[in-house]
């Protein structure tokens, strides 16, 4: 991603989450259990562990598609439905939530038709900000999926929620072009300073974008570990030998969370 053109747009005040004795399950089956966790305006979170540990329950819950058994979650020391009813909330699915019949500029500004606001972001400067700027007026079965992503994110963004939520967004993209998304990602956030959580299963994704990593256990999810990556931005270098040994030291609490619970390898 080229030097940004975008404005720079200043963070909202006291844009932090906190979550204190989260609780879920569906049915008789506890899927979360004691989370407990806060997050710092402008923080980008990364939610790592095995398959069914309740990463995409938590995200849901952070979105308000899901409600707790217990606890609470506060943005801005408030329920998540006030954020929801602001508009304050952002998400982008590991499936880009593109309407077919809508270009990708008009998929960009229905957000903005929906919350019934104009932009922090232009749209159509947004979209060429992300690399677009030639298939503005392309349909989702015109782009690639990586392409289709970068709309479904502006999508997200082009409001300025405080908060964005990503759910495995590159997960089904092959290795070159998440690895240049990724790159494109950690560029515009900072210039949106935007929270932000990410559910992941790489521990490369993990470290390349995050100021924090938290790892789940196995089902019922609590937070084995949370770290820091300590790391200087922007971090370009994933062959470089401090970035080899950031994704080791995360990837030994992964495993450090699977052997707990003698589960198998995530």
């Amino acid at each position: 991603m080229r030097q940004s053109v975008l404005p720079a747009v200043a963070s909202p005040p006291q844009s932090a989450i906190r979550i204190a004795g989260l609780r879920k399950s569906f049915g008789p089956v506890p899927v979360l259990e004691g989370i407990d966790l806060d997050l710092a305006e402008g923080e980008f979170l990364s939610l790592l562990g095995p398959s069914g540990c309740g990463k995409t329950t938590l995200l849901r819950i952070l979105a308000g598609l899901e409600t707790a058994w217990e606890g609470t979650v506060a943005i801005d020391g408030a329920p998540v439905a006030d954020a929801r009813r602001r508009q304050e909330i952002g998400i982008a699915f590991q499936r880009a939530a593109l309407l077919p019949s809508r270009t990708a500029l008009r998929n960009v500004q229905l957000t903005l038709e929906v919350c019934h606001r104009s932009g922090v972001f232009d749209p159509e400067r947004l979209l060429r900000e992300f690399g677009l700027g030639d298939f503005l007026h392309h349909y989702p079965h015109q782009l690639s999926g990586g392409m289709q992503q970068r709309v479904n994110i502006a999508a997200a963004i082009v409001h300025h929620p405080r908060l964005l939520l990503l759910d495995e967004p590159f997960g089904a993209l092959d290795e070159l072009t998440r690895e240049a998304l990724w790159a494109w990602l950690a560029q515009l956030l900072l210039v949106t300073r935007q929270t932000a959580v990410l559910v992941t299963h790489s521990v490369e994704e993990a470290v390349t974008l995050s100021d924090r990593v938290a790892v789940l256990s196995a089902r019922p999810g609590r937070i084995h570990s949370l770290l820091s990556v300590n790391l200087p931005r922007p971090r370009t270098g994933r062959l470089d030998e401090a970035f080899a040994r950031e994704v080791t030291r995360v990837r030994r609490a992964l495993y450090a969370a699977v052997d707990a619970a003698g589960g198998p390898p995530p």
